[in-house]
């Protein structure tokens, strides 16, 4: 590092410890109250610069929330102690972590004709958690232990919509590993969420809906956890609810893993719980994307998610975003020979800059062609990106996705014609 980045290294901590201490002189704290006392995360003339400070310190990690809460509290006991700034004591991994093994049980609700089994038969691994089915007596068994049913239906009546049978809801058991029941049930409902989104997604594609300006009452997934998590460490229950308040339930009745999307449902599933390719990575995150998109409740949002999914697909490999002509001219060569196919691209280029750049987009008269054919194109970026993780002993690295996107846009003949130049190039003619 060098010294003036070093500098500006020293002068955020020296900003985090002043205001620190500016902070307990206005709330009158001393050595008495036991323990350091917290700011707080809303005191931005100390958390401000401790993110920054952190930024620069940690960069990337694997597990953000775990790395800043060790990181915070690191950084407290030396602005507390009105230590000098040390970088080597704010960056040293803490030894002899004490991890705890947690059971976390959820519901999530779904209409099916099929059985629960469809889903996944005993066991689901997802980002080094095993998940099975846990029976309907045993969950309640378990709820019982920190307060009874009528105060687990409370907490999952403050976030999602109060159920009218239970017929609907079946009960999940993750076992997981971690240093708070906070990361745990948060590391849990992260690593399921991705197996909802892709059951969401596969149930979506290749359908047309005919009223896509959805209120509240009415989305377009078949499957969600319902917000509420019971999580259990030796003799000690805990209740856990989302802060994202459910406002419908999804409407659409499971039938996402017919024979004819049975392998879509495969792959992905398979991309998520691959930590190893970047074009899984790529993947993961237009999913989600896409499944944001077919759950928002403002179908402008929508529209927009479904673009998101296109900037996400073609990123480059120093993550900067693709000019929109450039997305447009990868896409619309998707299926070259269909004309209405490269105006569609064009149309929804429109509809998204008129909401981008004016903040509203009229789809009053006509939702359902613009959120139909938005979600087409981002159908379309999601093959592609199947077939290049099929693929991806040739497509290894992001530099390669770059070379690919680079030359999708081309013409079939051009593309061809380039062939033939690295055929002819290893020929000898003399």
């Amino acid at each position: 590092m060098t010294n003036s980045k070093d500098e500006k290294l020293k002068l955020l901590y020296t900003q985090c410890r002043d205001a620190y201490h500016e902070w307990l002189v206005e709330q009158g704290k001393d050595d008495s109250f036991g323990g350091i006392p917290l700011p707080g995360w809303f005191y931005d003339p100390y958390n401000i610069p401790a993110e920054l400070l952190f930024r620069a310190l940690y960069g990337k990690v694997n597990n953000k929330t775990t790395a800043r809460a060790e990181f915070d509290s690191k950084l407290l006991s030396m602005v507390y102690k009105n230590d000098t700034y040390n970088r080597e004591s704010l960056t040293a991994r803490p030894q002899d972590l004490e991890y705890k093994n947690f059971t976390v049980c959820f519901q999530i609700y779904f209409r099916s004709k099929t059985a629960k089994a469809d889903l996944f038969k005993t066991q689901l691994t997802l980002s080094g958690i095993k998940f099975t089915w846990c029976s309907e007596r045993a969950f309640w068994k378990i709820v019982d232990k920190v307060g009874g049913t009528n105060e687990y239906l409370w907490y999952r009546n403050k976030v999602c919509p109060k159920l009218n049978n239970e017929f609907d809801t079946y009960a999940v058991r993750a076992q997981v590993a971690d240093l708070t029941v906070e990361e745990a049930v948060n590391k849990t409902a992260r690593a399921f969420q991705g197996f909802i989104d892709c059951v969401n997604v596969v149930q979506s594609f290749n359908r047309q809906k005919h009223k896509l300006s959805h209120g509240p009452n009415d989305n377009r997934m078949a499957i969600s956890d319902v917000g509420v998590f019971v999580a259990e460490e030796d003799s000690k229950v805990e209740i856990l609810w989302s802060n994202i308040r459910r406002h419908s339930l999804p409407s659409e009745s499971l039938n996402s893993l017919d024979i004819g999307k049975e392998r879509l449902y495969k792959v992905l599933i398979r991309a998520f719980q691959d930590d190893n390719s970047v074009v899984a990575e790529r993947l993961k995150y237009t999913v989600m994307e896409f499944a944001s998109a077919l759950s928002a409740e403002d179908p402008n949002l929508g529209l927009l998610g479904f673009w998101r999914c296109l900037e996400i697909a073609t990123r480059k490999a120093n993550q900067q975003t693709r000019k929109e002509e450039e997305i447009l001219n990868i896409f619309k060569n998707y299926r070259p020979e269909e004309k209405y196919w490269k105006q569609l691209g064009s149309l929804i280029k429109e509809a998204r800059n008129t909401y981008v750049h004016q903040g509203v987009f009229s789809v009053k008269d006509t939702p359902d062609y613009y959120l139909n054919w938005s979600k087409q194109y981002a159908e379309a970026a999601i093959r592609i990106l199947i077939w290049l993780y099929k693929n991806r002993a040739i497509w290894k690295d992001n530099d390669d996705i770059d070379i690919f996107f680079d030359h999708y846009s081309q013409s079939s003949h051009k593309l061809e014609l380039a062939g033939k130049v690295l055929r002819g190039r290893s020929v000898r003619v003399a």
